[in-house]
C-alpha cells in the first residue's frame, strides 16, 4: 500500500498545472478538513495506521542496522522527486533510543462535567526529528513511499485530526533525545516549547526550520515515538470508541484505555481469532455481520455486494486483500469500485471454497471409517449443522458465504475416498423408516426402505450392520425402539478370520454390475477392476472400524410379547369404541351411494351484503370411499350442529374467500375426473374449486350427514370435538385449532418485532426465528370476524370460542410451569372447565408451545428496543443498510442494554 503507483505521461507542450495562490486556503481545507465522509473514523484509522508504520519502520530498521537483513529486503527502489523522502537512511536512526515496546497506545479522556474531553494516540516508533519533522506539516510529504510493508502512501492522513471540527491538534514528537511539541492548525504550526524548562531549571535548545522558522526543544532521555492530543466534544466519546473497536480489532499491538473519575482502566478491543491464514480471518467476538474487508490489517468495512455484482452474503469473516491489487480513494475510507476492485475480491471469494476444503479437511482427522462418515454427514448438512453453537467456528462462518455442499471431504486413511452419496455405490444401505396413513377409518403401518442415509446420519439415526438377510418384522421392532427409524448396512463380503484384507476378487460380480450399469458408456476390464477394488476397500474399512458407531444386527432378538409380522404393510392395532367399530362394518354391509354435504364458498362478491359466506354442497359417493380418506383429522356433523362446522370451515380456509382459484384451473380439473373416477356424482367444476374443505390434502376434512346416516360415520370426530376433546386426562382439540389459536395469539403482538424483518445481518440467530414465527402465523391465522353474514361465526359464537381457547391457554400454561402442584391443578381445572363428576383434567392443549417460546423470548428480549427500532423504515422493510447505519443500530442495543447474538 505505501508503494504510490502513478501514471505520467509525457506530453509536448503545454504549460504545468499549479495551485492558484488566492485558492491555498481553501485547498488546505478542503484536504484537512473536508475530504472524510467519516472524520471521527477517518483519524483514528489514519493516526493509528502511522504509529503502525513507525513502529515497523523502527523493527526493520533495526535488522538492517544489525546486518540481519537487507535494505533491499524491504524497500523498493524508484527514482523520482516524489520517493526523495522514503529512501532508507541509516542516519536517522540512534539505536539507543528505539523503544522496546511495539504499541500504539490509544486514551479517552473523559474531561467529566467541568474538564474538556480528548483523545491521546501515542506509539513507540521512530518518532520524527530531521528532515522528517519539517515534512510532516506538509501536505503530500511522505517517508514511507519505498517501504513495502507500511499501511499509508498519500501523505495526508497525519492532518486527519483536523477533520473532527477542532481548531488544531497538539504532536509531542521524542526523537533520538530532543523533545519537539506543536500546535497543529489547518493553515499554520506553532511550537509549544519555551526558551526556557522551568521544571528543570535549564535552557531549551533552539531549532532552526529549512524555511527560517525557529523554535526550541526539550533534550529528554526518553525513547523515540510521537503523541497526538485531539480534543473531543463529550457526545462524540462512543463514536470514537467505537472507531477504534471496529476498525483496528486484527491488530494485537493497538490498545485501547479509558480515563474517567482519575480512573484509567483498559478496554478490550483485540479481536478473538478463531482462524486466520493469509487471505481471511475470523473472530469470535468482532461483532460484524457481513464479509469485510482488510488492507494490512486495517478493517475498511462491508464488501459491496452489489458493486461485485453478487448476492448479498453473510457471515463474520475478514477478507484480507494486498492493498497494491485494489483501488483505494486519497482519503482511504473507501474502496474505488472499478474493474481492478471487483476482479481482486471476486477472485478471494472463490478461493474460499478451497479454503473451507483445508479447514474441513485437517479438522477430520478421524480414521475410523464409520465414525469419520458421521462427521463427515454434519458438515455436509450445511444448513442443519451451523447450528447456534456452531457460530463461533470456522466452518460456520464459512458456511455463510460459500455452499459447503461443494467442499470434497476426503477420508484421511486415503483421501482418494471422497463423501458423497456414491461412497456407498454397490452397497446395500437403507434408511429403514415407516409410514402411518389414515386410509378411512384405519390407520396402515408401512415399512418404508430409502437410499437417503446420509440425511439419516444428519439426524443422529443409528447405524446396524447386518451379515444375515433383513427382516421386516425384525425391522418393526427396532422402529419400536427407534421411532424416527435407522440405517441398515449389509456388506456382501465379511473379514477373514486370519485378518487378511478383502480383495477385489472377492465382490461379487452382481455389485460391479450395479454400479456401472447406470452408465450409457461400456466399462473395459480395467474399469471393472477399479470399481471392485473401491468396493474392496471400503469393505475393508468398514470392518476395520471399531462398533463404537454400529449395532450387530444379526444378534437383535425381538421378545414374544412383540406384535408385528413379517408383511411389509399392515393395518395397525387401534383401540376403538364398539360405536366406531359397528361404523365400520355398517359400511362394509352398505352398497350403493348416500348423500352427504360439505361447507363451500360463496362468491359474496356477486351476492348481497347480508348474504351468507358459506353454503353446503351436495355429494353423492359409495360409503365405501370413506375407507380411502387420508387427512389428517376428519369430522363430522348433523343439521342441528351446522354452525359449528362453518366456523371449523372457516378456520380451516385456505387465504381467499372468494371464488378466486383455490388451485389452478388444470388442477381444479384434474381432482374433478379424480372424484368422478372414484364414485363421487356429478360435480360442476366451479363448485369443485370451492370446497376445499373436502379435498384429500385438506388437513382437516368436514362433511354433514343425515341423521340416519350417522351411524356409519361415528368412526370419525363430532365436529364438537374440533373444539374440545378430554382425551388422557387432558382438555385437548383439534389440531388445526391448536395451530390456529397459537397463530392468533402471535397475530395480536408480531407487529412490536416488525424491525427484526431487516436483521439478518445485524442478528442472523433471531432473525430466522422471527421469520419461524411470521411465517407460522402466516399459515395458520385466519379471521373469522365478517361484515357478511357468516353461519356459526357471529359474534357470540366467535366470542364463546376465543373465551374457551383462552382458558385452555391459561391451564396449560400453569401446568408446565407448576408440575409439581397437582392440587392446585386439579382446583384451577374445576374453577375454569367445571368438569362433571368423575372426569379428571390434568393438563390442556391449546397452543404449539415450541413457537409460542420462541415468540415470548423474542417479544421479552425486544421490549427496550422495538418502540424505536419500529419506526426505522430500512428494517421493516428489509432493505439493505449501510455500515455505519448498522453501527449506529447496535449503539442504540448497548445503550439499552439488549444483547444481540
Amino acid at each position: 500500500m505505501a508503494i504510490l503507483e502513478q501514471e505520467i505521461v509525457d506530453v509536448q507542450g503545454g504549460f504545468k498545472k499549479v495551485i492558484n495562490a488566492g485558492a491555498e486556503q481553501l485547498m488546505f481545507s478542503i484536504l484537512q478538513q473536508h475530504q472524510y465522509a467519516f472524520p471521527i473514523k477517518s483519524t483514528i484509522r489514519e493516526i493509528t495506521s502511522n504509529g503502525l508504520d513507525s513502529i515497523t519502520e523502527k523493527r526493520i530498521a533495526r535488522e538492517i542496522l544489525s546486518g540481519a537483513a537487507k535494505v533491499e529486503d524491504y524497500y523498493v527502489n524508484l527514482e523520482g522527486e516524489i520517493y526523495e523522502n522514503s529512501k532508507f537512511d541509516p542516519s536517522y536512526y540512534n539505536l539507543q533510543y528505539l523503544s522496546p515496546i511495539d504499541e500504539v497506545h490509544i486514551t479517552y479522556i473523559d474531561g467529566g462535567e467541568v474538564g474538556k474531553d480528548k483523545v491521546v494516540i501515542q506509539d513507540y516508533g521512530v518518532g520524527l526529528g530531521a528532515s522528517r519533522l519539517e515534512g510532516y506539516f506538509d501536505l503530500g510529504y511522505s517517508s514511507k513511499r519505498l517501504l513495502s510493508k507500511a499501511l499509508g502512501k498519500f501523505g495526508i492522513g497525519a492532518k486527519s485530526p483536523l477533520s473532527v471540527g477542532v481548531p488544531f491538534y497538539t504532536i509531542r514528537s521524542r526523537w533520538n533525545g530532543r523533545e519537539f511539541i506543536f500546535n497543529v492548525y489547518s493553515h499554520r504550526v506553532e511550537s509549544l516549547v519555551p526558551t526556557f524548562d522551568l521544571d528543570n531549571n535549564t535552557a531549551n535548545v533552539e531549532y532552526q526550520f529549512s524555511n527560517g522558522y525557529k523554535c526550541y526543544y526539550k533534550q529528554t532521555t526518553e525513547a523515540n515515538g510521537l503523541t497526538i492530543e485531539i480534543a473531543a466534544k463529550k457526545h462524540h466519546k462512543q463514536q470514537y470508541i467505537d472507531a477504534v473497536k471496529q476498525q483496528l480489532l486484527y491488530f494485537n499491538n493497538v490498545r485501547l484505555f479509558i480515563e474517567e473519575n482519575g480512573y484509567r482502566r483498559e478496554e478490550s478491543i483485540r479481536a478473538n481469532i478463531i482462524y486466520e491464514d493469509d487471505k481471511i480471518i475470523m473472530a469470535s467476538n468482532s461483532g460484524y455481520s457481513k464479509p469485510h474487508l482488510l488492507l494490512n490489517g486495517v478493517n475498511y468495512g462491508f464488501i459491496n455486494f452489489q458493486e461485485l455484482e453478487l448476492d448479498e452474503k453473510l457471515g463474520n469473516i475478514g477478507i484480507k486483500v494486498n492493498p497494491d491489487l485494489v483501488s483505494i480513494n486519497p482519503s482511504r475510507e473507501s474502496l474505488i469500485w472499478d474493474d481492478k476492485t471487483r476482479e481482486t475480491i471476486t477472485t478471494r471469494f472463490k478461493e474460499v471454497v478451497s479454503i473451507a476444503e483445508d479447514i474441513i479437511n485437517k479438522e477430520l482427522k478421524e480414521t475410523d471409517f464409520l465414525k469419520w462418515l458421521k462427521l463427515a454427514a454434519d458438515i455436509h448438512a450445511a444448513g442443519k449443522f451451523w447450528n447456534d453453537k456452531s457460530e463461533n467456528t470456522p466452518l460456520g462462518r464459512l458456511a455463510k458465504i460459500v455452499d459447503l455442499k461443494n467442499v470434497e471431504l476426503s477420508y484421511p486413511v486415503n483421501p482418494k475416498y471422497k463423501f458423497a452419496f456414491g461412497i456407498f455405490n454397490g452397497f446395500r444401505i437403507h434408511k429403514v423408516g415407516v409410514t402411518l396413513e389414515r386410509k378411512g377409518s384405519k390407520n396402515v403401518k408401512t415399512v418404508t426402505y430409502s437410499g437417503n442415509w446420509i440425511d439419516a446420519l444428519q439426524d443422529g439415526l443409528p447405524m446396524y450392520l447386518a451379515s444375515d438377510d433383513m427382516k421386516n418384522r425384525k425391522n418393526k421392532y427396532l422402529m419400536s425402539l427407534h421411532p424416527q427409524g435407522f440405517i441398515l448396512l449389509r456388506p456382501d463380503v465379511f473379514p477373514h478370520e486370519d485378518g487378511t484384507l478383502i480383495t477385489p476378487d472377492e465382490i461379487p460380480t452382481l455389485r460391479v454390475d450395479q454400479v456401472l450399469e447406470g452408465y450409457a458408456k461400456k466399462f473395459d476390464e480395467e474399469t471393472r477392476k477399479r470399481v471392485a477394488q473401491r468396493l474392496a476397500d471400503v469393505h475393508n474399512f468398514i470392518w476395520q472400524s471399531t462398533r463404537d458407531n454400529v449395532i450387530d444386527y444379526d444378534n437383535v432378538v425381538i421378545p414374544q410379547e412383540f406384535k408385528g409380522s413379517e408383511e411389509e404393510i399392515e393395518e395397525e392395532e387401534d383401540e376403538k369404541t364398539e360405536e366406531s367399530r359397528i361404523s365400520a362394518e355398517e359400511r362394509r354391509k352398505l352398497t350403493g351411494s348416500i348423500v352427504l354435504h360439505t361447507p363451500r364458498i360463496e362468491d359474496y362478491n356477486y351476492h348481497r351484503k347480508n348474504e351468507k359466506v358459506y353454503a353446503m354442497q351436495k355429494l353423492e359417493m359409495p360409503v365405501h370411499i370413506a375407507d380411502t380418506w387420508n387427512n389428517e383429522e376428519i369430522f363430522w356433523t348433523n343439521q342441528d350442529t351446522e354452525p359449528l362446522l362453518h366456523t371449523a370451515a372457516l378456520i380451516t380456509r385456505v387465504h381467499s374467500l372468494t371464488s378466486k382459484s383455490v388451485k389452478s384451473w388444470t388442477d381444479v380439473q384434474k381432482i374433478q375426473q379424480e372424484m368422478t373416477d372414484l364414485g363421487y356424482g356429478r360435480l360442476n367444476s366451479l363448485d369443485v374449486q370451492n370446497f376445499s374443505n373436502f379435498f384429500d390434502d385438506s388437513p382437516v376434512r368436514l362433511i354433514r350427514v343425515s341423521q340416519q346416516n350417522v351411524k356409519h360415520f361415528r368412526d370419525f370426530k363430532h365436529i364438537t370435538k374440533f373444539f374440545k376433546e378430554i382425551k388422557n386426562k387432558t382438555i385437548t382439540m383439534s389440531n388445526a385449532l391448536v395451530r390456529w389459536n397459537t397463530a392468533r395469539l402471535m397475530k395480536a403482538r408480531i407487529d412490536e418485532l416488525q424491525f427484526l424483518e431487516g436483521f439478518a445481518g445485524i442478528d442472523p440467530q433471531r432473525h430466522a426465528k422471527y421469520l419461524e414465527v411470521r411465517d407460522y402465523v402466516n399459515k395458520w391465522w385466519r379471521e373469522i370476524t365478517f361484515d357478511t353474514k357468516t353461519l356459526g361465526a357471529d359474534d357470540t359464537t366467535t366470542g364463546q370460542l376465543i373465551a374457551h381457547l383462552d382458558k385452555v391457554t391459561e391451564f396449560q400454561l400453569f401446568v408446565r410451569s407448576h408440575p409439581d402442584e397437582p392440587e392446585s391443578i386439579a382446583q384451577l381445572a374445576q374453577e375454569l372447565f367445571n368438569p362433571q363428576p368423575g372426569v379428571e383434567i390434568q393438563d390442556g392443549r391449546s397452543i404449539d408451545t415450541t413457537l409460542y417460546d420462541i415468540f415470548t423470548e423474542l417479544l421479552d428480549w425486544a421490549q427496550p428496543v422495538q418502540i424505536m427500532l419500529n419506526m426505522v423504515y430500512p428494517l421493516i422493510n428489509s432493505d439493505s443498510i449501510s455500515e455505519e447505519q448498522e453501527n449506529e443500530i447496535r449503539n442504540y442495543f448497548r445503550y439499552r442494554n439488549c444483547p444481540l447474538n
